[in-house]
């Protein structure tokens, strides 16, 4: 359970920073948490291989390399690390055993917590995760026709300074689009939909899909010759104020992913393998189509956006 902590990293880990909460209320749910016990006797032998492999490494003054003494190489190591690596090779596979028989289905990575690691006794470590949480869509009809409503006063809004900018021969401002329409229709419906319902977001997701946003600008930086020192000087924030907005902007869109696939979940409605054909069809590349009818990472975002567009639909034929 070793990690390797870069000057990037430590500013992706201060870039995790919770969002403010409202008064009264928390939009961020506690992490899940389970026991994993590794035996003694199972870290006593794992304990004993890797201070031994060790032992022919470490160079200590009186014995030739490769006879030291385990004791000895024990002493000059420090038991610290050779407990980190016994961690390292026990803890994966005893994490999936434990979360397999408790029947847990983490939607994170996790984090561990050391409780005990004392030589001679079983080791207790704690590891904290996200699970998905139950959202509750009761109802969200009445706010998708209140979110329709509250666009059609935008949009009505924005024709009528089209016209008079049209009027006072000013600068134009064209009329919105019929997509324009339909994009200002979903963002309200989207944002009546979070502010109403208020589904909560497990921490842990939080913090790990705020860590990719930040990693995400990092790279873009990179691809400008530019450090994030850079980029807040140039956007005239610290990193406490980039972290609150990063963690700000990642929890509405958690919130949204969660409350489709909650709508998603109460209407039935799936993707089909019919669906994804007619995706495919629009590929007429046969060689990239091919390509990506076998990469299990490419169908997957394939088969989220799909659903994701069926929720839309469903909302819309509602507003």
């Amino acid at each position: 359970m070793t990690k390797k902590t870069t000057q990037e990293q430590k500013k992706v880990t201060k870039a995790t920073t919770a969002p403010k909460k409202e008064e009264g209320t928390s939009l961020l749910l506690p992490n899940s948490t389970i026991t994993i016990t590794l035996k003694k006797d199972d870290v006593n032998k794992k304990y004993s291989s890797i201070l031994a492999s060790l032992a022919k490494k470490v160079s200590v003054p009186g014995f030739r390399k490769g006879n030291v003494p385990a004791k000895v190489a024990e002493e000059q190591l420090g038991q610290n690390q050779i407990v980190e690596r016994v961690l390292d090779e026990l803890v994966p596979a005893a994490y999936q055993e434990t979360m397999e028989a408790a029947k847990k289905k983490p939607i994170t990575h996790p984090e561990f917590s050391i409780t005990s690691t004392e030589i001679g006794k079983d080791w207790v470590i704690k590891a904290h995760f996200a699970e998905l949480p139950e959202v509750t869509v009761k109802g969200y009809e009445k706010h998708v026709k209140a979110g329709a409503k509250n666009a059609e006063k935008a949009l009505a809004e924005a024709k009528k300074k089209a016209n008079e900018n049209k009027d006072k021969d000013t600068k134009e401002v064209s009329a919105p689009t019929a997509e324009q329409e339909k994009e200002t229709k979903l963002q309200h419906i989207f944002r009546e939909l979070v502010g109403q319902l208020k589904p909560g977001v497990p921490e842990l997701l939080l913090k790990h899909e705020t860590q990719h946003e930040f990693e995400h600008i990092v790279d873009q930086l990179k691809q400008l010759n530019m450090t994030v020192d850079d980029y807040l000087t140039r956007r005239n924030m610290t990193m406490d104020t980039l972290s609150q907005e990063l963690a700000v902007s990642t929890l509405s869109r958690l919130q949204l992913d969660l409350l489709l696939g909650a709508i998603a979940k109460d209407q039935k409605l799936a993707v089909t393998d019919q669906d994804k054909d007619k995706y495919f069809e629009t590929i007429t590349d046969l060689k990239v189509r091919e390509q990506v009818k076998k990469d299990k990472h490419y169908l997957g975002h394939l088969e989220t956006n799909l659903l994701k567009q069926k929720v839309v639909d469903h909302l819309l034929s509602l507003a």
